[in-house]
């Protein structure tokens, strides 16, 4: 596509300034705008859109839609020789063993029909775009992966990147970076073992599980096990085991569904999101030897079938609490569990109405 022409002026009431055909814009030392050729220090044109098509044969490869390249190693390799970033628009196509290797900033477009990259697709570095893609990705080193209508197979692997997805379909992948980051949109997964990423994902839909260093979800449906210290759930359905060391932070429909998957969660301490929290509810904890004690309290409110969610303030040491239920109108019933001589324990209280 060739974009409009447009004129400049140097100033408000100045005529326009007529260029030299060829010529680049750069900028100058004083933040001003000249128009150079290429080869007096100005550099070359920043971009280029050079087709590809392996079922052309007999193409001079000079890039364009009539002569593309056979390969997209072949173009991509002619843009870092040329000092260029571009596009490579790859023709709809099955393209068998044919891969290719990026370092720099690059778009890998299928304006057409998906095209699939048999040897898949190796990132280096830099900030790639990619749009119709089906390939088993592997990033080796630091990149910006933008990714829209894409298929990542399985067997992708990422290290030290950051990936921007939208209505891409992801097998089974692996991180090893030190700090990757996703960011998922309308999305499918199989599943992503990355531990210390940072996953968020909205309208997504996983099959499997999940690790990483913080996984924040937005109306996901996920079938697998969540593995994570950090897990930050809003309107999510979650089926298999959720593992979070360090907090659960989720609004109560996603505490509903965690309970009603049946699944033996191990939270270390849970927040709920969208509900009002009852603060400084004090505990009594009798003497305990390895062994669980059940503590009743007056709760104004509570009802059987209700599901409460307490987060300690100031606990009692080698104590911790492992349930808590309504046995009767506004009471509150916690067991706790450990060995210790008794003593106070505080806590913030959390109330899910379940009954009417």
């Amino acid at each position: 596509m060739v974009d409009p022409s447009f004129r400049i002026r140097a100033g408000s009431t100045e005529q326009p300034v007529k260029g030299t055909p060829g010529n680049v814009l750069t900028f100058q030392s004083d933040g001003t705008l000249r128009g150079e050729p290429p080869a007096s220090g100005g550099g070359a044109p920043l971009t280029a859109e050079w087709w590809v098509d392996p079922a052309r044969v007999g193409s001079t490869q000079d890039g364009s839609e009539g002569n593309p390249f056979l390969t997209p190693q072949a173009a991509y390799d002619a843009l870092v020789l040329a000092g260029l970033t571009g596009t490579l628009l790859l023709a709809a196509g099955d393209y068998g063993a044919l891969g290719l290797s990026v370092a720099g900033d690059v778009a890998i477009v299928a304006p057409g029909n998906p095209v699939f990259l048999g040897l898949g697709l190796t990132i280096a570095g830099g900030t790639v775009f990619m749009r119709g893609v089906l390939a088993v990705v592997a990033v080796d080193g630091s990149a910006d992966c933008q990714v829209q209508n894409c298929t990542w197979a399985t067997g992708s692997t990422l290290g030290d990147a950051s990936v921007t997805a939208k209505a891409s379909v992801f097998g089974a992948m692996t991180g090893t970076g030190v700090a990757n980051q996703y960011e998922l949109a309308d999305c499918v997964l199989s599943s992503l073992d990355d531990p210390n990423a940072i996953i968020r994902a909205r309208d997504c839909q996983v099959g499997g599980a999940i690790a990483a260093a913080q996984l924040e979800c937005w109306d996901v449906v996920s079938q697998g096990a969540i593995t994570a210290p950090i897990v930050l759930l809003n309107q999510t359905d979650v089926a298999g085991i959720v593992t979070a060391a360090t907090l659960l932070e989720a609004d109560s429909y996603s505490l509903q569904e965690l309970r009603r998957s049946g699944q033996v969660h191990v939270v270390a301490a849970t927040r709920v999101t969208d509900r009002p929290v009852t603060t400084g509810k004090v505990f009594a904890v009798p003497a305990l030897a390895g062994v669980t004690g059940d503590v009743t309290v007056a709760f104004v409110g509570a009802k059987p079938g209700d599901m409460f969610v307490l987060e300690s303030a100031a606990p009692l040491a080698g104590v911790g609490h492992c349930e808590a239920w309504s046995p009767a109108d506004d009471q509150l019933t916690v067991r706790f569990i450990g060995t210790t001589a008794g003593g106070n324990a505080t806590y913030s209280v959390t109330q899910l109405t379940t009954s009417p």
